[in-house]
């Protein structure tokens, strides 16, 4: 698992938002989608699952080491501290999502499973958010 300020970089980097992560394009979520867009690099949902693991390690960091155990104490930084990235990277992979269906890029099958993706990361999000949830991905396949 992540330090906190490890997912932190790392979650700016994927929503492509300068915050000097020095981070390489490659590793960010978003730039994956774009290169898979005009170079049909593999699809990056490893990355999604990165963006996952991110958002475990922020919750631990906003929640307490046990979530589910919160007694209503938590971290606010780390909501003002992600906010934006998160935010960013739903609703850029939601933009990437309309324009290719619009354009009928790619199969359906891409499309849904981009779709997918950015079910499980705003779903994670959420539940971090909600902040008695130990596992962010549980019940995620569910909805």
């Amino acid at each position: 698992m992540y330090s906190y300020e490890v997912a932190r970089q790392r979650l700016w980097n994927h929503s492509n938002l300068p915050q000097g992560t020095g981070a390489p394009d490659d590793q960010s979520f978003l730039f994956a989608l774009y290169k898979y867009e005009t170079d049909m690099d593999p699809l990056p949902f490893e990355l999604a699952d990165d963006v996952i693991a991110c958002l475990s390690a922020a919750n631990i960091e906003y929640n307490g080491s046990i979530p589910s155990n919160n007694t209503g104490s938590r971290n606010k930084r780390v909501v003002q501290d992600l906010a934006y990235a998160v935010s960013r990277i739903i609703i850029g992979g939601l933009s990437h999502y309309r324009d290719w269906s619009r354009r009928e890029m790619f199969t359906p099958d891409v499309r849904d499973a981009l779709l997918d993706a950015l079910h499980r990361i705003a779903y994670a999000w959420d539940q971090m958010l909600a902040g008695d949830i130990d596992d962010l991905t549980e019940g995620a396949d569910a909805r």
